[in-house]
């Protein structure tokens, strides 16, 4: 049986019901089939981090991303949970993450959504955005690579642990010394009055979980320094070969 026909015998019972209990179906290794009610166990009770991708039988890139997500899933096992949802047998899940296109990954840590990507991945994109989720789980962020105290808060300490990071992430700081030392002393000033170290570039919002997501090195910082040579606020530039 196919992959869709078998999604279609479990999800596809109109004729004799809503199904009003939770699915789980392993479909490979590291590979989970859910429904709306195994959402919360599965995903944001689950001690993994956990991608989870959205897609619907009739979307053809959704068969595409569907075969890069099998393929990716065994090889982060133990690392990652990887997740399938169909949002037609699903559509509560649509709803509540406000997803308007397929396919779309959702990346989840702490149960907890860190990250959305909409539209096809292939599989070296797919592979960055889980090396990222690892990083933050891991505590690979400035804040953690040295242990900060509550008054490690100078433009100095902020140049210290940007200093590693970068060293470790395979980056250069900005070489433009003016602008480097504005963007820590941005860091500094984030980090005594909110606590956290906030990219300066990026607005403060008040809402815990989407502030999260600009704590630097923020979660877009990679994307950026892949795409444009640095990221959002100039801090971090990719190495000059």
């Amino acid at each position: 049986m196919g992959l869709e026909s078998f999604i279609g015998s479990v999800f596809g019972r109109s004729n004799q019901g809503e199904v009003t209990g939770p699915v789980i179906v392993e479909l490979n290794t590291n590979l989970f089939l859910i429904n709306t009610f195994a959402f919360e166990a599965e995903v944001e009770h689950s001690n993994l981090p956990v991608v989870v991708d959205c897609f619907t039988k009739t979307c053809p890139p959704c068969k595409k991303m569907g075969q890069v997500f099998e393929k990716v899933a065994s090889e982060y096992e133990s690392k990652v949970k990887f997740i399938k949802i169909d949002l037609k047998a699903s559509p509560a899940i649509g709803k509540r993450f406000n997803i308007l296109g397929v396919p779309t990954l959702l990346f989840f840590k702490d149960g907890n959504l860190q990250n959305n990507v909409v539209g096809f991945t292939n599989e070296d994109k797919f592979r960055e955005h889980l090396d990222n989720l690892l990083e933050q789980l891991s505590g690979n962020s400035p804040s953690e690579v040295i242990n900060m105290t509550d008054n490690e808060s100078t433009k100095e300490d902020m140049h210290a642990w940007t200093a590693k990071y970068a060293d470790k992430a395979g980056y250069m700081l900005n070489p433009d010394e003016e602008s480097l030392h504005l963007v820590l002393e941005g860091l500094a000033r984030n980090r005594n009055k909110h606590g956290k170290n906030y990219c300066p570039c990026r607005i403060v919002t008040g809402d815990e979980q989407e502030d999260k997501k600009i704590i630097c090195p923020c979660i877009y910082h990679k994307d950026e320094i892949n795409d444009g040579g640095s990221c959002h606020c100039d801090l971090f530039f990719k190495k000059k070969d």
